[in-house]
C-alpha cells in the first residue's frame, strides 16, 4: 500500500495541487539538469489599483456598480464550479477506493475461514 501524498492547497487560484504553484504538481521533463537553489531576493508587491471613480450620475453609478458585480459572480462562479468538479472527482475515487477496500477485507475474511 502506498503512503499518502501530502496536499497541498492553493489559496491564490483555489485549486488541491495547484500547476501553476506547486513545484510538486509540475512535471520536470529534463531530469538531467539539477534543480536550480530558490532565489531569497524579495518580489515587489502588485500596487493596489486605485479606486473606480465615482460617477456624478446615480443612475450610471448604479450600472457600473451592477456590472462590477455581476463580474465578480462570474468569476466566483467559474472558480466554484471548478472546485466542484474537482471534489466530486475525488469523491468518486475515493467510492471507488472504498469497494476495493471492502472487497479485500471480505477476500481476506474467506481467507481465514478456509482451513
Amino acid at each position: 500500500m502506498t503512503k499518502p501524498e501530502p496536499y497541498e492547497f492553493c489559496s491564490v487560484h483555489f485549486k488541491a495541487k495547484c500547476p501553476i504553484c506547486s513545484p510538486v504538481a509540475q512535471p520536470n521533463p529534463d531530469l538531467s539538469v539539477a534543480p536550480t537553489k530558490p532565489t531569497t531576493e524579495v518580489v515587489p508587491a502588485q500596487p493596489v489599483p486605485p479606486p473606480p471613480p465615482q460617477l456624478t450620475n446615480p443612475k450610471a453609478q448604479k450600472i457600473v456598480e451592477a456590472a462590477r458585480k455581476y463580474a465578480e459572480a462570474v468569476e466566483a462562479a467559474a472558480i466554484i464550479s471548478d472546485q466542484l468538479a474537482q471534489a466530486q472527482e475525488l469523491v468518486a475515487a475515493l467510492e471507488q477506493k472504498l469497494s476495493e477496500t471492502r472487497k479485500n477485507v471480505e477476500e481476506a475474511m474467506k481467507e481465514t475461514k478456509t482451513p
